[in-house]
């Protein structure tokens, strides 16, 4: 499901919400989740609520569809992000880590 803002008959931000369903899964109380893909708002318009009133309408989509768990996923250093989906009732569920493996933009790392 797709959710736009507009301001003025302009299309200034939008979500994407998707519902998954896991089968046969060793978590069974993480199946039936709604997964927001994408949130974006303008930078004139940001910290105006549309992000937040986004967030809602996804929540509200997902729980008319069954979902008992919403997940979204977030850059480590986007600060902003992170902070707007904290306050929307957001919490930690998965960290990913990254390793670099090209030292000083010269090639992989030796095996010293």
């Amino acid at each position: 499901q797709l959710f736009v803002a507009e301001v003025n008959g302009k299309v200034v931000g939008f979500t994407c919400v998707w519902l998954e369903y896991e089968t046969d899964t060793y978590l069974s109380s993480l199946t039936d989740y709604a997964y927001i893909s994408d949130l974006a708002v303008l930078p004139p318009y940001r910290r105006s609520g549309l992000g937040k009133a986004l967030l809602k309408e996804a929540e509200a989509f997902a729980i008319q569809h069954g979902a008992k768990v919403m997940r979204i996923e977030v850059l480590a250093k986007n600060h902003i992000a992170l902070d707007v989906y904290r306050k929307a009732g957001f919490q930690d569920y998965e960290i990913a880590l990254q390793k670099s493996l090209v030292h000083n933009n010269h090639g992989p790392l030796s095996q010293e």
